[in-house]
């Protein structure tokens, strides 16, 4: 893609605002056109604090009639990290890091966007957000990859997590990020899924809930070294959730005969410690048992 003067660096958010005239944004064709001139909706945002140290950070979703589930004209992407000292969320829309991402006004599909915490501090995290800026007509959900836990983002306005594990990146070469770069998605596993989807004709809530048994596939795939697995429960179950290489020895236990809720829940699969090849992971819910493959490629 080729910048423009009109194109500016946010040296203190680490966000690119892109000129209406840029060419060549990727998924968005020889500029943004009239799409530049639309009316976009209040911006909702997670926001991201550090409990110890106070560094902050955050990401943004805008809804209008001209936003797409991929990249567009209206997205902000994320950028290297300028501070040596810093907590930063972004979100991976396809192969690229973002930190704001304009999407369709009205929810026709399920949507999901892994949420990454690249971050020199380790410790507890708070995540603050406003739920009644969404549009209408759509179910806004954050998943907790490490614990499973589905949060209705308009049901409540926070949620505390901790992470034990420095997700820093360097870049290649030399070893040092270039101020200003446009970042790619990590190999790291997101902490959070954030789902869009349509809401259901009902306002009660167990119509939200599934009504299947469901093992999706996990993402990404392929993957190095970490990948987030999902599964749904249309009633509260005792849940195995085990990995196997494809000559049947088990590798890992995710979950271990634990009872666990209705609903939807993920989990996450780190394989650092593993070769590169096809491994199969096996959910047991009640008398149920269902298997899909995944491929690890080092």
């Amino acid at each position: 893609m080729t910048l423009k003067t009109a194109d500016l660096i946010d040296e203190t958010s680490n966000t690119l605002t892109v000129g209406a005239d840029i060419g060549g944004l990727p998924g968005g064709g020889g500029g943004c056109g009239e799409s530049c001139k639309e009316v976009i909706s209040d911006r909702f945002e997670l926001s991201l604090q550090h409990e110890e140290s106070g560094l902050t950070s955050s990401i943004s979703l805008s809804f209008s009639e001209k936003g797409r589930k991929g990249i567009d004209a209206n997205d902000v992407f994320y950028l290297w990290p300028l501070s040596t000292r810093h907590a930063n969320l972004y979100m991976a829309v396809g192969d690229q890091a973002v930190r704001g991402n304009n999407l369709p006004i009205e929810a026709t599909e399920v949507m999901e966007f892994p949420v990454h915490l690249e971050s020199t501090v380790t410790g507890s995290f708070t995540v603050n957000w406003n739920g009644s800026v969404l549009p209408v007509g759509m179910v806004a959900e954050l998943v907790d990859v490490a614990s499973g836990t589905v949060i209705n983002l308009r049901n409540t306005d926070n949620h505390s997590f901790d992470m034990e594990r420095l997700t820093k990146r360097t870049a290649s070469g030399n070893g040092f990020p270039d101020a200003g770069k446009l970042s790619s998605v990590g190999t790291e596993a997101p902490v959070f899924i954030l789902r869009i989807r349509p809401t259901t004709t009902s306002t009660e809530e167990r119509e939200t809930l599934p009504t299947v048994l469901a093992l999706n596939q996990n993402y990404p795939n392929p993957f190095n070294p970490s990948t987030t697995i999902s599964f749904a429960l249309p009633e509260q179950s005792s849940v195995r959730l085990e990995v196997y290489d494809v000559i049947g020895r088990r590798v890992a236990t995710l979950i271990q005969n634990e009872a666990m809720p209705a609903g939807r829940h993920s989990t996450s699969f780190d394989a650092r410690s593993l070769a590169s090849g096809v491994y199969i992971y096996r959910l047991v819910a009640g008398d149920v048992i269902l298997t899909k493959r995944m491929l690890l490629i080092k």
